[in-house]
């Protein structure tokens, strides 16, 4: 072989390569999953400094929203209340660590509040342990974003949540 040929074989294979770790990273880039470590390394620095058990408003993909931190206590106490609300099986999923849901309300400028305190509106005997209240319409809803069953006439049944990416 001499070193013409020597030459070209070399610089075909090195090019074979380039061209096959590019096709990997661009493969891997447009077919990774959304809730890859990365992705949920990135959502705990956004939400890390929201302390265990706490609800604090923070923006998240340019929008205004409410993030609680659940506590292993506070996912006990939101079970409990599935006999109360319109959609038990809905809201935030448990097995996450933060529960993000949207904090604008249906009119313009107006956002949901968080209380510990019971609202007034709320029905005798109902529990409460935490929760949004819409002040626009005065919607109450637990923790997770569920609604209440005193909100029958409502159209939403549950605060918007965002998908965590």
């Amino acid at each position: 072989m001499n070193n013409r040929t020597f030459l070209i074989a070399a610089v075909s294979s090195l090019f074979a390569c380039l061209f096959l770790a590019f096709a990997w990273i661009f493969f891997n880039g447009v077919f990774s999953k959304p809730n890859s470590p990365l992705a949920n390394d990135k959502i705990v620095e956004v939400f890390e400094s929201v302390p265990v058990g706490e609800a604090a408003v923070r923006r998240y993909k340019n929008k205004a929203v409410w993030v609680v931190h659940l506590s292993s206590k506070q996912i006990v106490d939101v079970k409990l209340a599935n006999d109360y609300v319109i959609a038990p099986k809905q809201g935030c999923d448990l097995s996450r660590l933060y529960c993000v849901l949207e904090a604008n309300t249906e009119r313009d400028g107006v956002k949901l509040q968080f209380t510990y305190n019971e609202p007034p509106q709320l029905e005798s005997g109902t529990p409460w342990f935490g929760g949004f209240v819409d002040p626009s319409n005065g919607s109450i809803y637990d923790l997770i974003g569920r609604a209440y069953k005193q909100n029958k006439d409502q159209s939403n049944k549950v605060i918007k949540q965002l998908v965590l990416q």
